[in-house]
């Protein structure tokens, strides 16, 4: 994110100006499109969840991934909420699951 400078103009018009551009800069920031983040290259073995950073610092609000590369046969990806033997941190982890495929596949995913 951009660190805005901590200055005060002169000229009262553009003081404001400056405000409102700063204002506006921090709610853009806090927007769940600034915060994306893709993950490249994910290897998904078939029947078997696997966790995946993220980095956001937060729940993610949308997870989408990219169309599987390597499968054998058509199947489905999933995120999985509540994983056998616990639930992973959701605030750092996305857990996928690839039902189906007859391979190990990869996608590219989308967290934001």
């Amino acid at each position: 994110m951009i660190t805005l400078l901590a200055i005060k103009l002169a000229d009262d018009a553009a003081e404001r100006v400056r405000q409102s551009h700063a204002q506006g800069i921090v709610e853009l920031q806090g927007l769940p499109a600034s915060a994306t983040v893709v993950i490249n290259d994910v290897q998904l073995p078939d029947n078997v969840v696997v966790l995946i950073p993220h980095r956001l610092g937060r729940r993610p609000r949308i997870t989408l991934h990219s169309p599987p590369r390597g499968a054998a046969t058509i199947g489905l990806v999933s995120e999985v909420i509540d994983v056998a033997g616990g639930n992973p941190d959701r605030t750092k982890f996305i857990a996928l699951r690839a039902n189906g495929m007859g391979a190990t596949i990869t996608v590219d995913v989308e967290v934001k």
